[in-house]
């Protein structure tokens, strides 16, 4: 997972007119996802975007029938429902999808609450000053970067599932059994002398 400088996502995001956010989720989704090994964690960026270019592609539609029918045909009933509807869902598919990008960055980071991160998003959009959340974002993922750095893990090294002992200097496991390694501290007996 890539540390980046909140502020430089902030002002790259008002400079590209909102397209530097978007490279930003597509990059952080997937390195989420990536260490979450949870490929379900978040859906893929695409799906909040699939029901707009469903409506672009009727209103393409339409309009080309309307050309080939000399105006008989095109802006019917029906296309009029599949408008609203899929206008409705463009509506709701990104409160879901931030909804699991949230979720996803609290399994990251623990001290983040899911309705922190949430709450934020939707209030920050309705204030209209959405532009600011990824700088929040970016300042708790590189908490958990910096959490990874202070243990000595790359941060490729995924949230770990179980206890995995360490090792030490001469690259065996602690607490592990090795053939130089004597169990027992109450045997005196130097390595290499037998005790008879």
């Amino acid at each position: 997972m890539k540390r980046r400088n909140p502020l430089t996502v902030l002002l790259l995001s008002l400079v590209t007119l909102g397209i530097y956010m978007l490279v930003w989720l597509y990059k952080t989704q997937r390195e989420i996802v990536a260490e979450l090994q949870d490929k379900k964690a978040i859906p893929p960026l695409t799906i909040l975007f699939s029901p707009l270019f469903a409506m672009l592609g009727i209103a393409i539609v339409t309009v080309f029938v309307k050309a080939i029918t000399n105006g008989q045909g095109g802006w019917g009933v029906t296309t009029t429902m599949i408008f609203v509807l899929l206008f409705i869902i463009a509506l709701i598919v990104p409160f879901f999808w931030f909804y699991k990008y949230a979720e996803a960055v609290h399994l990251l980071v623990p001290q983040t609450e899911t309705s922190y991160l949430y709450v934020l998003w939707v209030v920050m959009n309705l204030l209209g000053v959405g532009f600011v959340w990824p700088l929040l974002v970016q300042t708790e993922l590189n908490k958990y970067i910096d959490r990874q750095n202070d243990a000595g893990l790359p941060s490729e090294s995924h949230i770990p599932t179980q206890h995995i002992p360490s090792k030490d200097a001469a690259g065996s496991r602690q607490g592990e059994d090795h053939p130089n390694h004597r169990s027992h501290s109450h045997d005196a007996t130097p390595p290499g002398v037998s005790g008879e």
